[in-house]
């Protein structure tokens, strides 16, 4: 991660949850927390989809800002996260026909950004995080989604899955630092602290990568480090100018300007048209790879057998995916993950959409995250001699045979 950015105002990272709205200063001169606080929010601020009211969220930063002792907001930065639903994350060159189809069966647009974790969440979900900064009077630089922004304060590799809620509850992977896969895991509480799920007992941060707390803050407020992680985490993402920015991101889906005409939306008057965002290669492959929420392990084995029996099924009746591998690949999602972790599978996962309302067939992040490096990702890479370089070896063997013979 590069250093912090030249500007040398603070920055206020701002959590938008379910409930409650959570912000953190961070003094970008010394790369240290200075404050941090929290407000509740009315029941109606926030509605089912995640998609906040601006005008009842703005008076809950209103006064969440003032209550971090910010004088003049002129001289602060801000970032949000925000976990509204039928958002995620996901990776791969197939992501780009993969948001597509999930645009036209959500009917309505969506606003993606990443590097090699692609980003994604409802245009409206950012227009309204647009419309809250600016009638709070405040620079926004940055909007992230909810898990992103949480992996980002751990700062270090984890190659478990995190969980937290925010908005929603999620669950991710990293890899190099970065989130390449985030859903929804209904098992996971609306505002649940960030942890850390491995082969043992779930894990917690005990400090922030990147940023200290300052010796003030910690004499007067001992923070609770995974419940504040996605406000640290987006302040993070301003000061270090992280990958993954919804605000500079990309749309896909109706236009814009015909959606929010039609849905009434909070359009505000920012163009971000222009804005560069992920260029996507022209030749999506088919691969797919599922993140799936793990589940308790006195169940597995039933639901396991299930999806197998859910497979067998659909190998009988001939249908196919629209996500499944090409033919002539072979498939691993009825199978266990290599590392023997009690993770749902794809098969299992399109079995429960049957029976869990979290996790229902006709919600596009059931059916989740494209990509091309599924070996890689999972750490099963193998290493396989082609025809061409058997054939090199078995032509270098025989010259060595020949010249052995006659020089012998």
């Amino acid at each position: 991660m590069d250093g912090p950015s030249n500007s040398s105002l603070d920055i206020l990272g701002i959590e938008i949850g379910s409930d409650i709205v959570r912000g953190v200063c961070l003094n970008q001169a010394t790369t240290e927390l200075t404050a941090a606080s929290e407000y509740e929010l009315n029941s109606s601020a926030v509605d089912q989809d995640g998609i906040v009211d601006p005008a009842a969220v703005t008076k809950a930063i209103d006064i969440l800002i003032d209550r971090l002792g910010v004088l003049d907001r002129s001289q602060v930065q801000v970032g949000l996260s925000i976990g509204p639903r039928n958002a995620g994350v996901g990776s791969g060159p197939a992501i780009a026909g993969w948001l597509e189809e999930q645009a036209a069966n959500l009917q309505e647009s969506l606003t993606f950004s990443g590097d090699t974790g692609i980003a994604f969440v409802p245009c409206r979900a950012v227009d309204a995080a647009i419309k809250v900064a600016s009638d709070c009077g405040v620079e926004l630089v940055r909007v992230d989604l909810a898990p992103v922004a949480g992996a980002r304060a751990i700062g270090e590799q984890v190659d478990d899955i995190i969980c937290l809620g925010s908005g929603r509850g999620w669950q991710a992977r990293m890899r190099d630092f970065e989130v390449l896969e985030a859903m929804e895991n209904p098992e996971v509480g609306v505002d649940d602290p960030m942890s850390i799920v491995g082969d043992g007992p779930k894990r917690t941060i005990s400090r922030y990568g990147w940023v200290e707390v300052s010796a003030e803050l910690d004499q007067v407020q001992r923070l609770d480090i995974g419940q504040l992680a996605p406000a640290v985490g987006v302040a993070i993402g301003v000061a270090f100018e992280s990958p993954a920015n919804l605000l500079l991101g990309q749309e896909v889906g109706r236009p814009a300007a015909e959606e929010r005409s039609q849905n009434g939306a909070y359009g505000g008057e920012q163009d971000l048209s222009h804005l560069a965002g992920y260029e996507l290669p022209a030749d999506p492959a088919e691969s797919t790879i599922h993140l799936a929420p793990r589940v308790p392990k006195h169940n597995f084995k039933q639901r396991f057998m299930e999806a197998q029996a859910a497979v067998d099924a659909e190998a009988s009746a001939g249908s196919a995916s629209s996500f499944d591998r090409p033919d002539g690949e072979s498939s691993e999602a009825s199978a266990l993950d290599s590392s023997g972790s009690d993770t749902l599978t794809s098969a299992e996962l399109t079995s429960d959409s049957q029976t869990s309302d979290g996790l229902d067939e006709s919600d596009p992040i059931a059916m989740f995250s494209p990509d091309t490096e599924v070996d890689d990702m999972m750490g099963t890479r193998e290493s396989r001699i082609t025809p061409v370089l058997l054939f090199m070896f078995l032509l270098v063997s025989a010259l060595g045979l020949l010249l052995a013979y006659i020089y012998v």
